[in-house]
């Protein structure tokens, strides 16, 4: 399960929130019980210290009195009250339960060495209590417990011999265990029980209000939390993802709307900065991709005209090489003819000499015909050198016709080569249109 944003600082907000209140409330609970505690620890010792100056002023005061008017202390005074008093510790007794018809409190004295049996501990607590006064390492010994089904505290104090009245009444008694008693010496202690059940309940009403008043306090604080966090944080973020959100759908219109002079706003101003770049990026590649398409069109038409006229060059070269090699196949036919006209010519001229060497044998007799023949044989020379020269301009010529045919096929051969490169220069600018169509085609779907 995906969570978003709102959904883990809600939880993370709701795990915090329960953290403060469970300390809160752990916090309230134990305070206010020990409040309860402390106030029934200071209720004790209050009535503990009226105790023992009760008992006090009646031991070193009455008692004294009394025993000096020949009156009796014992426990049974209630048999012979005109020459008896009670024990202080049935003084004690008696003196509380006047205080307190109810039942509240409960006092014992305990002993462990009573003059009294019943006097001896009645559970650990009191041993315990009496072993640390004895001891010395404890003024008051205490716990709470339940008792008769009632929370309670138990305190208990030393109970000390602060007179040489108790001193004597003790090492003097016939039912004493101990005799070596001295003034300032523990010889019991005190227990007080406090019933605290009623102030627990005060106390348990008191710690659910305070948690109730926690809880209000802490929703209010949290619900402020989470509109500050959802102002603050939450919907710039969600802002930002949404303006991501059209940007990677290719939607660069949309800007971010957070205005905040913190981390998430300058965000938010570099984000909105990369969609204006973008935008103009865009704008300049449509605006090349227009040109390069135009430029490539251009391109195009060129390299087609360039063929064009490349093929009807070629044609024409063609042409010329035809007519160049039937030309020169006439030459070479007459540059033949002429060699044989010129082997016929020196032929003639040879029969020419021996018929002038005949002739000059009989020249003595043929004056007449020598002068013809003489004439004859001038022409014949004129003739011969005539068609020696001829034939040297013909050798002339052929050598030019198979010059003019070498460089007419390295002509071609270049036609040839220009017809090439210019159509692979068409086939590059069909593949320069195609890909300015390609990227022209990527800008309007990204537009």
């Amino acid at each position: 399960m995906r969570f978003g944003i709102r959904g883990k600082l809600l939880i993370f907000a709701a795990g915090v929130w329960i953290v403060i209140f469970g300390i809160y409330s752990a916090y309230i609970y134990k305070e206010r019980i020990k409040q309860t505690q402390r106030m029934a620890l200071m209720s004790a010792d209050l009535l503990a210290k009226e105790i023992v100056a009760d008992r006090q002023v009646y031991t070193s005061t009455v008692i004294s009195i009394a025993l000096k008017k020949g009156l009796k202390i014992q426990n049974t005074y209630e048999d012979d009250t005109e020459d008896s008093i009670p024990l202080p510790a049935t003084f004690v007794n008696e003196v509380f339960k006047s205080h307190q018809p109810n039942g509240r409190y409960y006092i014992d004295l305990v002993s462990l060495d009573p003059i009294n049996p019943s006097r001896k501990p009645k559970d650990d607590f009191q041993l315990s209590a009496l072993r640390a006064f004895i001891n010395g390492t404890h003024a008051r010994y205490y716990r709470f417990e339940d008792i008769d089904g009632r929370q309670s505290l138990r305190f208990m104090i030393p109970d000390v011999a602060i007179s040489q009245v108790c001193v004597d009444c003790h090492n003097n008694h016939q039912l004493s265990p101990k005799r070596d008693y001295k003034v300032g010496d523990v010889m019991g202690g005190l227990e007080i029980v406090v019933p605290v059940e009623e102030e627990m309940m005060v106390a348990m009403t008191d710690i659910w209000r305070s948690i109730g008043y926690g809880f209000v306090v802490v929703v209010v604080m949290g619900l402020v939390g989470l509109a500050f966090i959802r102002y603050v944080v939450t919907s710039p973020i969600l802002d930002l993802v949404d303006t991501s959100r059209y940007l990677a759908g290719g939607d660069l219109t949309r800007d971010s709307r957070v205005d905040t002079n913190d981390e998430i706003g300058f965000l938010a101003v570099q984000i909105n900065e990369v969609l204006r770049n973008l935008n103009n990026m865009i704008r300049e590649i449509r605006h090349t991709s227009d040109e390069a398409v135009v430029v490539s069109i251009k391109v195009r038409d060129m390299s087609r005209y360039v063929v064009e006229g490349s093929s009807r060059q070629a044609s024409a070269l063609d042409s010329i090489s035809s007519s160049m090699e039937k030309i020169n196949t006439s030459v070479a036919r007459l540059a033949k003819a002429t060699e044989v006209l010129a082997a016929s010519t020196e032929s003639g001229s040879a029969s020419v000499q021996e018929l002038r060497t005949g002739i000059n044998d009989i020249v003595g007799s043929m004056e007449h015909l020598f002068s013809s023949l003489d004439d004859t044989a001038t022409s014949t020379r004129d003739m011969s050198l005539s068609i020696k020269e001829v034939s040297e301009n013909i050798d002339n010529l052929s050598s030019a016709i198979v010059q003019v045919s070498s460089s007419m096929n390295n002509i071609n051969a270049m036609i040839k080569e220009v017809e090439s490169n210019a159509m692979e220069a068409d086939r590059f600018a069909d593949d320069v249109i195609e890909d300015a169509r390609t990227g022209m085609n990527s800008v309007e779907r990204t537009m």
